[in-house]
């Protein structure tokens, strides 16, 4: 696949996340098996309805991209209400946006390997956690 199909997969497995977030579609991982493998198509699958029932009105949006050659890395601005118990802190219906990285690694039309990294503190903080260093 060239760069740019790599950089429209990418787009589509963002789309299909979302896709996951509202009701009509949220049995429906159609889009996902197409643009992830096996493994990783199961992996997401396994996210919901947990990932529903936490930040029922989740949005994914693609602010950045790069691709080359096989790996394609999206800067994205994600955003959502909490509705659930998360890392300790209890439901209280604060809206947050965050940032985060995914690297993706495209083999044959699928999405084989996934990593991320999202800046988590300033998650905590805005959902009204707190971090308290160790004392030692």
């Amino acid at each position: 696949m060239s760069v740019e199909e790599n950089k429209v997969l990418a787009h589509k497995c963002f789309d299909a996340l979302n896709q996951q977030f509202y009701k009509s579609n949220r049995h429906d991982f159609t889009l996902i098996d197409e643009v992830m493998s096996p493994k990783w198509a199961n992996e997401i699958r396994s996210w919901f309805p947990g990932l529903n029932d936490l930040w029922p009105d989740h949005h994914i949006e693609v602010t950045d991209m790069l691709a080359e050659g096989n790996m394609v890395w999206c800067r994205l601005t994600t955003s959502g209400t909490h509705h659930g118990d998360w890392e300790g802190i209890p439901a209280n219906g604060k809206q947050w946006t965050n940032t985060g990285i995914w690297y993706l690694t495209i083999v044959d039309q699928k999405i084989v390997d996934i990593e991320w990294t999202f800046d988590s503190l300033h998650l905590v903080k805005q959902i009204g956690g707190t971090i308290t260093p160790s004392q030692s």
